[in-house]
């Protein structure tokens, strides 16, 4: 349980995995949004 208590520490005080892993979530919704909306034409 400390390792994984470590590596979130590690994870969540690196500013660019956090900007990286914000970016792929952005695009997957942003993704989304769009199959969506070609599916309602």
């Amino acid at each position: 349980m400390t390792e994984v208590v470590d590596c979130v520490k590690k994870s969540n005080s690196d500013k660019e995995m956090r900007a990286r892993m914000e970016d792929r979530e952005n695009s997957l919704i942003a993704l989304s949004i769009m199959r969506g909306n070609s599916e309602l034409k």
